[in-house]
């Protein structure tokens, strides 16, 4: 699949809501059927864990949701090795300029508008549009002296907190999150395929001894990246964000709660840097998440959406919680020429 690149010059309404999900989709889809090896996002996660694994604004803000994978993966196929991006206005404001011949790459945010009910007096929402800029990363950008900005005297971004990766940091975060949910983890047999139990709500995992090394991880990164799928699923319990599951293998619904409980374990493995290991059955969802991308073209947006919103539950129920500072300003951003668009409230897209 070649990706046509994201132009929304001219449209407008739902011409333009179309033309990029349609890229969003396009860009998750073809990571997805990739034939390089290995789980789909091995192309752009590294072994680092923690805030500074991730693709960073220039105010030391995380990107999230879809926005992270594609920041990511732009980074690792064009060789970038820092993490800062920026507008082209933002850069300038610090002292760099974009260099002859570089591209930008899109970054996209959910801008929802509300009314208030005559009624209530409560806001109501009404509608939501895409917002787009285009940021480049430390590695496109240099001061007077020819210096790239992560190289250079004038940018000193705040360090982000870091963790490196170890073993120990999957099995503390992950026993956290489960005692403060009061999620049992019931051991199976090596033989038997890890399940999560909605019913019951607890989580049915082989031991860490029975989990192998193959060519892609080590037994111990095989065996937390199968628990933080699990775990994916089980931020949809009623008593949690109640997502809708399936009732047997193979229907539609089951399929996309797969695909949700995917994302959700590699949004976790960003901030864990562990190296994800491809999901159990992840082939057989493949052909389901094809064509059901050919009948919505919001299908893998959706999921997005909720999978932000479970692996943000299970952040801020572990010690990966950040504490956020108190609101500054806000530095405006840059919006390509084309958007016109003022609103009220901003949600980044996610998933």
């Amino acid at each position: 699949m070649t990706i046509k690149e994201l132009n929304t010059k001219g449209l407008k309404g739902n011409a333009r809501k179309k033309e990029v999900e349609r890229y969003i989709s396009e860009v998750m889809l073809e990571a997805m059927n990739s034939k390089a090896g290995g789980h789909w996002t091995k192309s752009w996660l590294s072994g680092v864990g923690g805030a500074a694994n991730l693709p960073t604004r220039l105010t030391g803000e995380n990107y999230q949701g879809w926005n992270q994978f594609h920041l990511l993966m732009q980074a690792k196929a064009k060789g970038f090795t820092s993490n800062h991006w920026g507008t082209f206005n933002g850069w300038k404001e610090k002292g760099f300029m974009v260099q002859k011949g570089q591209k930008s790459t899109p970054v996209i945010f959910a801008k929802y508008v509300f009314d208030e009910d005559e009624e209530t007096g409560k806001s109501v929402f009404k509608y939501f549009v895409y917002n787009i800029y285009s940021v480049f990363n430390a590695c496109q950008v240099s001061d007077s002296n020819g210096n790239f900005a992560d190289q250079s005297e004038l940018y000193s971004p705040k360090p982000a907190p870091t963790q490196e990766f170890t073993n120990k940091l999957c099995e503390k975060v992950s026993q956290e999150y489960l005692e403060s949910q009061k999620i049992e983890v019931s051991r199976i047999s090596g033989s038997a395929s890890p399940f999560y139990n909605r019913t019951q709500d607890f989580i049915g995992m082989p031991l860490l001894s029975d989990f192998i090394n193959t060519n892609d991880a080590t037994a111990e990164q095989n065996y937390f990246a199968t628990l933080f799928h699990e775990i994916g699923h089980s931020t949809g319990h009623e008593s949690r964000l109640d997502r809708k599951f399936g009732n047997k293998f193979g229907d539609d619904d089951y399929a996309f709660e797969e695909l949700v409980a995917e994302l959700t374990s590699a949004f976790i493995s960003g901030h864990t840097g562990l190296e994800p290991t491809p999901a159990l059955n992840h082939a057989s969802y493949l052909q389901s998440w094809n064509k059901r991308f050919k009948e919505d073209s919001r299908y893998f947006v959706k999921a997005i959406k909720l999978a932000s919103r479970a692996s943000q539950f299970f952040i801020d129920n572990t010690s990966l919680k950040v504490t956020k500072p108190e609101p500054k300003e806000e530095v405006k951003q840059e919006p390509v020429k084309f958007e016109t668009v003022a609103l009220i409230k901003r949600e980044e897209l996610s998933a």
